[in-house]
């Protein structure tokens, strides 16, 4: 069933909905509100249309829908019957809102009953659109999440007579994280989570410790890529300026696999340092299974006075 623009509940809080609500689709709230008291428009008298309603079993969510307003989230569903009819039915209904990563941002059961139905109808013209379940849930309740514009609310219905119905509402206005609060969390985690390495390699005029190397998550415009990081520490030891521009920088697996490097570290790898300088910084590997042994990283610095590469290798796990 089609809802349009203007659907309102008869006698309780009205919220325009956008003309193209097609979708079926789920929020959960943690417990059945009633209608906050906002300001309605007043309609001229006119007709009342015989609601579409019937006694029949439900065999479908015919419209499921979220709408923000006034600090809330409105919800409601519709029920039709195997000919399209709108009916009501008793049951629960288990409403679970997540983002674009499925992490869970709210989820509630709600006990349905028939005579929690109420009438809706077309808010600038009365006109009767049948039974919906309406409840409310404040937008503090919903926690962030991660999204390039909406979320997704679940709904699955369950009827006292055992019949599971699904749908969702994939325009769900979230809360959401900004890009410095997601680089906040994910170091945090790093923090906790990195392994300490510590080991120190002299060659030529660069004296570089690998501090630590852990699994990090990484978003960039709402998408969320794991990356294995490795903290570095370089100092120049020698009396002259060098240039610090490592070549060859890989990742070697015991299980005899090569990982090069990503682009986003803050370990600049071609840049000029004076005697006494140091630079700490980090390189990320994308790609890199968790369950990886025997992890080597190698590569090339310097060179001595027969102008051989320095080689560099340091066994992380």
């Amino acid at each position: 069933m089609l809802l349009l623009a203007g659907c309102t509940s008869t006698g309780q809080t009205s919220a325009t909905q956008s003309s193209n609500t097609t979708q079926t689709q789920t929020q959960t709230p943690t417990q059945t509100l009633s209608p906050t008291n906002t300001t309605q428009q007043t309609l001229p008298p006119q007709p009342k249309t015989p609601e579409p309603f019937n006694a029949e079993k439900a065999a479908n969510i015919a419209t499921f829908t979220s709408v923000e307003e006034g600090g809330q989230y409105r919800f409601y569903f519709m029920l039709e019957d195997s000919n399209g009819a709108n009916t009501v039915a008793a049951g629960k209904a288990n409403v679970r809102v997540y983002d674009d990563v499925n992490n869970t941002l709210y989820s509630s059961e709600l006990n349905v009953k028939t005579t929690d139905y109420v009438d809706y109808q077309f808010k600038l013209t009365g006109k009767g659109l049948g039974k919906a379940y309406e409840w409310r849930v404040p937008v503090s309740n919903v926690k962030k999440g991660i999204s390039s514009f909406w979320g997704t609310a679940e709904l699955t219905f369950t009827t006292s007579d055992g019949i599971v119905l699904r749908a969702e509402d994939k325009t769900m206005s979230i809360p959401k994280y900004s890009d410095e609060e997601l680089a906040q969390i994910a170091e945090e985690k790093y923090a906790k989570t990195a392994t300490t390495i510590n080991q120190m390699l002299t060659k030529g005029s660069f004296e570089v410790v690998v501090n630590k190397i852990g699994f990090i998550n990484v978003t960039q415009y709402s998408t969320t890529k794991q990356y294995l990081r490795v903290d570095m520490t370089v100092r120049n030891v020698g009396s002259e300026r060098e240039y610090f521009s490592p070549s060859g920088t890989v990742l070697l697996t015991g299980q005899g696999k090569q990982y090069e490097t990503s682009y986003g570290g803050t370990l600049g790898t071609y840049s000029q340092m004076y005697p006494g300088i140091t630079k700490s910084g980090y390189i990320l590997f994308e790609n890199v299974p968790t369950t990886e042994t025997g992890i080597k990283l190698v590569f090339e610095l310097g060179h001595d006075e027969n102008y051989d590469s320095y080689k560099f290798q340091y066994n992380l796990t």
